[in-house]
């Protein structure tokens, strides 16, 4: 929901949305990115790039695991 209220510039009620999908789902990180889009779009610039940056860790680290799990070791 958070999303499609972005996307229809209802910044307010896609920051509500984001906001709890952020509590619950701390490692979701297109939550945190979509959360950071909002947080900039209404004026606040420090709270935007901890998101992002976060957002940003959390896509890393997925990288890291799904890369991972495709590797097969050959004795």
């Amino acid at each position: 929901m958070g999303v499609l209220a972005y996307r229809a510039k209802d910044y307010v009620a896609a920051e509500g949305y984001l906001k709890s999908a952020v509590l619950y789902a701390s490692d979701f990180s297109e939550a945190h990115h979509y959360y950071a889009l909002v947080l900039a779009r209404l004026g606040r610039p420090v709270e935007s790039k901890r998101e992002a940056d976060i957002a940003t860790s959390l896509n890393e680290q997925q990288t890291r695991t799904s890369r991972g799990n495709f590797l097969t070791v050959i004795p």
